[in-house]
């Protein structure tokens, strides 16, 4: 009886670590789907900006990676007590990455909606963006943000 238990032991102890070992390989040769980003968010009444941790899908190109990120952004916060970066309805037409520098272009849908439900500026709303794209893809010297293929006077929209 006792040579039994001994024998199940040693089969449960060598199970777990075909497991742990199996899990590791899969782990090394097939990274994961998603990538934990951190996206900062103004509050709802101040712009002082705050982290909120989320899984965003993987892609194969740094392009991809920052075009799902940039997505990301653009669709809010999860927390109620954070505020979006850029009004609803604004979309993220094309990412490109050449070198080290970013190019963004969002919709011209932005402009349409500006301060509607926002604590930033324009000029706010688009260093927020470039904010984020060089906390989160710290190879990135230059993130350029045109709206509708146009880089824009952010002067002319400050407070």
């Amino acid at each position: 009886m006792s040579s039994f238990r001994a024998d199940s032991r040693v089969i449960i102890g060598g199970l777990v670590i075909l497991s742990l070992i199996i899990s590791v390989t899969v782990y090394a040769f097939a990274p994961p789907s998603r990538v934990e980003r951190i996206l900062l968010f103004p509050g709802s009444v101040d712009s002082e900006l705050a982290g909120e941790t989320r899984l965003v899908p993987r892609r194969e190109t740094v392009e991809g990676e920052i075009s799902v990120f940039v997505t990301e952004l653009v669709a809010g916060p999860a927390r109620i007590d954070r505020s979006r970066v850029v009004p609803r309805g604004t979309r993220v037409q094309s990412v490109m990455v050449r070198d080290r520098s970013v190019f963004i272009d969002l919709s011209p849908a932005l402009l349409d909606a500006v301060g509607a439900r926002i604590v930033l500026s324009l000029p706010e709303m688009l260093e927020t963006i470039r904010h984020n794209v060089r906390y989160n893809f710290r190879g990135m010297d230059i993130v350029t943000v045109t709206i509708g293929g146009e880089i824009l006077n952010e002067e002319a929209y400050r407070e």
